[in-house]
């Protein structure tokens, strides 16, 4: 992170970044490489405009990614802290999931099924058939 920092850079384009949003693409089955910041955004927009849950933890993964690394770079900057990507993936799984879990009303459905395996999440977040 010794580059010149903009927006641009900073979320999603340094090569530390981008390493642990690959990471988070490749958890949400999502088979791409990373974008940048734009285009993430203009991709967020324009495939997770609904409820499901697949966006819900896509977008849960943007937030958290973005939290993480503005966390990362402020602590290299202020306290000389510096943390391997492996360490703040793992960070943002576990945050993640717990997020995923309060995540109420999810419809029982093949896609959300797969989510729940994928993330490690219990399927009895998925409400039974004919429930509302």
């Amino acid at each position: 992170m010794n580059e010149v920092e903009t927006h641009e850079q900073l979320f999603l384009s340094c090569s530390f970044t981008e390493g642990i949003w690959a990471k988070m693409l490749r958890l949400n089955h999502i088979d791409r490489d990373p974008m940048g910041w734009s285009g993430e955004l203009q991709w967020a927009i324009s495939h997770c405009n609904n409820r499901n849950q697949s966006c819900i933890i896509f977008k849960l993964s943007l937030a958290c990614t973005l939290y993480q690394v503005w966390n990362e770079r402020n602590g290299r900057t202020f306290a000389q802290l510096c943390r391997h990507q492996e360490v703040i993936v793992a960070e943002m799984v576990k945050e993640i999931r717990a997020r995923a879990c309060s995540i109420r009303n999810v419809k029982n459905s093949l896609q959300n099924w797969q989510v729940c395996m994928n993330w490690g999440l219990p399927c009895s977040l998925l409400r039974p058939e004919g429930q509302f």
